[in-house]
């Protein structure tokens, strides 16, 4: 994976992640899901700055925080979904979660811009911490 395919699929999980949760804020009445969606929509506020900022420092154009084909449908099917948002919302984070950890994992090992490399190992943390989150919510069996 070139390193403008990394940034562009991490800036597209970011930007469905902020969007998604912005979301939830408007549809859910869960004070759990409330209070996940604005850590959400700080850390990835916060990872996809930090990534910009690492792509420039790099040489490179920085992504832009665009969803993309996949992740805009994702983000539709959770705007249809009013009857059942919340577990709609929780399986979405889980599957988008999990894909944004393979994604940091296989680039921090395999990328081809340093600097990108040690990004990606910067966001593994942050992405698993948002996944126990999710486990504790029992997204994970959705």
């Amino acid at each position: 994976m070139t390193a403008q395919d990394f940034m562009a699929a991490a800036a597209s999980g970011g930007q469905f992640e902020i969007l998604s949760s912005q979301l939830a804020l408007s549809m859910s009445q869960d004070p759990s899901i409330l209070a996940f969606a604005q850590q959400l929509i700080a850390d990835h506020s916060r990872l996809g700055a930090t990534l910009s900022s690492t792509a420039v420092s790099a040489g490179l154009i920085a992504p832009q925080p665009i969803m993309n084909a996949q992740d805009a449908l994702a983000f539709a099917d959770l705007q249809a979904n009013k009857d059942f948002f919340d577990m709609a919302w929780e399986s979405a984070q889980w599957k988008a979660h999990t894909t944004a950890l393979g994604l940091m994992q296989n680039y921090a090992q395999n990328g081809d811009v340093q600097a990108l490399k040690i990004w990606a190992m910067s966001a593994i943390p942050v992405i698993q911490q948002h996944m126990s989150i999710l486990q504790s919510m029992g997204a994970e069996f959705l």
